[in-house]
């Protein structure tokens, strides 16, 4: 009985892989410098965001019941809002002399955003610690 060779694709790519075996050490020394080229290449953002951008627009309205601040606050500022291109989620909050509206976003639409609010006559107030917009007379 003679031992029986494997033939088929596989076994012939094995038999030149063992027979020019300087090529495929020099393919594989090629490929590993492109890896390492391409790696420091990369950008540094190509991994993902665990947190979506978003941008937070707290607005205090003092004295005023939860629906005068959703109709007098809340829905301008939505207004405004909503018609950024990029805007993924608008969600907000109104409760009695708070108004809290958060865009989420891609990177682009919150500067844009921010912007937007700017040229409306919103802007943040200097004053306090707290982050929020409040309204230019």
């Amino acid at each position: 009985m003679s031992p029986a060779f494997p033939s088929g694709p596989q076994a012939a790519l094995v038999r030149f892989a063992i027979r020019f075996r300087g090529i495929v050490a020099a393919l594989a020394c090629v490929l590993v410098a492109y890896g390492v080229y391409a790696l420091g290449r990369a950008k540094y953002d190509v991994f993902p965001e665990f947190a979506p951008p978003q941008v937070s627009i707290q607005t205090e309205a003092v004295g005023l019941t939860p629906e005068q601040v959703e109709i007098l606050v809340t829905r301008p500022i939505e207004n405004a809002i909503s018609g950024v291109p990029g805007v993924r989620t608008l969600r907000s909050t109104s409760i009695q002399g708070l108004s809290v509206v958060t865009v989420f976003s891609i990177r682009r639409a919150t500067s844009i955003a921010t912007g937007k609010l700017s040229r409306s006559g919103w802007r943040p107030r200097p004053s306090s610690s707290r982050k929020g917009y409040s309204r230019l007379s």
